[in-house]
């Protein structure tokens, strides 16, 4: 099972954000033109932004790696990107604010506290 939320911290993110942002960035710089590109122009202007959510879904086991889960589809910008640049200035925000914020996080076997459990609160009256 795909796990749907992060399993890190905003703190956890923040603490990855560069190697996060270069890593993603290798994988957006290594895309390749579907044919051959005309003389003179960048990959980019081949297959973004037709292909947008097709080229930045291929972030997702990068992001895995890091956050322990595959982000959500609509995280993608529909009608597409002009530059790698783009994508990350778009994504990195959106995958930040989808970490649990530290707060509302407890640790469970994690020395250095980057893997946590959601805590649920439930209230007096529930029965549970």
């Amino acid at each position: 099972m795909t796990r749907r939320i992060p399993c890190i911290k905003r703190s956890g993110f923040d603490a990855r954000e560069s190697t996060i942002r270069s890593e993603l960035k290798a994988r957006l710089d290594a895309v390749k033109p579907i044919g051959t590109p005309p003389a003179g122009t960048d990959v980019w202007d081949q297959v973004l932004p037709i292909g947008s959510k097709l080229v930045v879904t291929e972030l997702r086991p990068v992001v895995r790696e890091h956050l322990g889960a595959l982000f959500p589809l609509k995280f993608v910008r529909n009608g597409g990107y002009e530059s790698p640049e783009e994508v990350l200035e778009h994504l990195i925000p959106q995958l930040r604010k989808w970490c649990p914020a530290d707060a509302a996080m407890h640790i469970e076997g994690s020395a250095n506290g980057t893997v946590a459990a959601p805590v649920v609160h439930r209230g007096a009256g529930d029965g549970r």
